[in-house]
């Protein structure tokens, strides 16, 4: 554990008003909800928003590590950027997008959760906003292409 989280913890477990403290300064207005994760926008930065993992809930990991494995490759044109996460995965910082009522003809496979609702606009880009119920589809997809080298028992 690392000598910040520890500070983090300690003052929290002293301070009780401190998590209500720390979320008022950083929600801005509510956007909206799902069924795993509230979102709202980020009272320091109106690019992004904060989206806060219900109990039980892993969208926010599932959507950070889909864009950590597509954050350097053509795919992340397609992606909302995630930022940062918290440790235990509740609070995730993504850029936000502007609402879409319609979706596009056509869209890259791998998506899975196809409604307008998830996604959005980044500048001329349409782009997904929620995507965690994409990550096996899209490793799936992604491995196809992929190769290994494997040492077998029959290898020379």
């Amino acid at each position: 554990m690392s000598d910040r989280f520890k500070y983090i913890q300690d003052y929290a477990a002293n301070n009780p008003r401190l998590c209500y403290s720390a979320l008022e300064f950083l929600l801005g207005d509510y956007i909206g909800q799902g069924c795993s994760r509230t979102v709202f926008k980020y009272a320091l930065d109106p690019k992004y928003v904060v989206k806060i993992a219900k109990s039980g809930s892993f969208d926010n990991i599932l959507e950070y590590e889909i864009w950590c494995n597509i954050r350097y490759t053509d795919h992340k044109k397609y992606f909302a950027p995630c930022s940062w996460i918290s440790d235990d995965g509740v609070i995730m910082l993504q850029r936000k997008t502007k609402p879409i009522y319609t979706l596009p003809e056509t869209l890259p496979s791998y998506f899975s959760d196809i409604k307008p609702d998830n996604f959005g606009m980044i500048g001329k880009q349409i782009v997904a906003h929620d995507y965690a119920f994409s990550l096996d589809r899209f490793i799936a997809l992604t491995n196809l292409n992929k190769t290994r080298k494997v040492k077998s028992i029959y290898s020379k």
